[in-house]
């Protein structure tokens, strides 16, 4: 029995099921990248070897990170830069400390620093040249927008909230995962001298860290205005209603929670949980699909509205 009870793989079938377990995408990359720097090397003349120092290792990552091409010869992009120059110090650390005993570390070592400002300086080069920068979000064209808004039935527990999110977040240029942290006590009526309403609503998420600045706070407050040519869009309308269909039984500070489905019988829209996450961050991209935007030609996400908003600002 004692013999049986543990397996029997050795030292061999263990390193090949750790290399089967590996995704077939990080495999392909990690190999292309490899193929890369060694056609990289030959050309260049550097023969990296078991003899090699750390310095002109050091040196030939830096030459790499100035001078990567594509095979056309064209630019990568920035952020294959990044990931290709990291890659590729991270499997020379690894080859040199399996095959040759040698411990280094490409990514903390005083010798390779100039390799890591290099590669830090074509970054920088490549962020300003439009057509290689990282895009996260595209901007919508407002008839876009506008469709994605009415497509929206605020008579059912999660088209109200939905609809009041695409308003609120091109009103105060949210960005993308901003609203999941959203709180009720965010907004605030807004109050003239005299203490006599103005019509307005306030957003600042005060006394917390705020999703724009890491834990820097927020100090500009913004403002959710009503929309007197399209009232069915009206922000302070939804907002108002939003807060209506929250009942007694509700204790969480969330702004946006989760609907009930079964509020037709019961009356009640909304149950005492926040909306999750991973279900708040797909809603531009499924009113997006919903609208028959193609959102895979265009790279649509919860961060489109931010990148609308200032869109639309620098058109007026």
């Amino acid at each position: 029995m004692a013999e049986t009870r543990f397996g029997c793989a050795s030292n061999e079938d263990i390193d090949e099921i750790i290399k089967q377990s590996k995704p077939h995408n990080t495999r392909s990359n990690r190999k292309y990248i490899w193929n890369q720097f060694e056609k990289f090397c030959q050309l260049r003349n550097y023969v990296l070897t078991a003899e090699t120092p750390t310095k002109d290792i050091a040196n030939t990552l830096k030459d790499w990170s100035i001078n990567m091409r594509k095979i056309n010869g064209e630019e990568y992009k920035e952020y294959s830069l990044k990931t290709m120059w990291n890659v590729m110090a991270k499997m020379i650390q690894e080859k040199y400390f399996i095959e040759h005993q040698r411990d280094f570390n490409p990514f903390v070592d005083q010798e390779f620093n100039d390799a890591r400002q290099a590669r830090n300086a074509k970054r920088k080069i490549l962020q300003n040249m439009l057509e290689k920068r990282k895009v996260s979000a595209v901007a919508l064209k407002s008839d876009e927008y506008e469709k994605m808004i009415n497509n929206c039935q605020e008579k059912t527990p999660e088209g109200l909230q939905i609809k009041f999110y695409l308003n609120a977040s091109l009103e105060l240029a949210r960005r993308g995962g901003e609203a999941v942290k959203c709180l009720i006590h965010y907004f605030q009526e807004g109050l003239d001298h005299n203490g006599k309403p103005t019509g307005r609503i306030a957003y600042n998420p005060v006394f917390s860290k705020t999703c724009q600045g890491g834990d820097q706070k927020l100090c500009d407050t913004k403002w959710l205005i009503p929309n007197q040519e399209n009232p069915r869009r009206c922000p302070m309308r939804l907002y108002k209603l939003l807060l209506e269909k929250r009942t007694d039984q509700i204790k969480t500070d969330r702004f946006f929670i989760t609907p009930n489905p079964f509020y037709q019988k019961s009356g009640i829209w909304y149950k005492n949980c926040p909306v999750g996450q991973n279900h708040l961050s797909i809603w531009t991209k499924m009113c997006a699909r919903k609208s028959g935007l193609d959102i895979n030609k265009h790279k649509v996400s919860n961060h489109s509205s931010r990148s609308t908003a200032v869109s639309n600002m620098l058109q007026v």
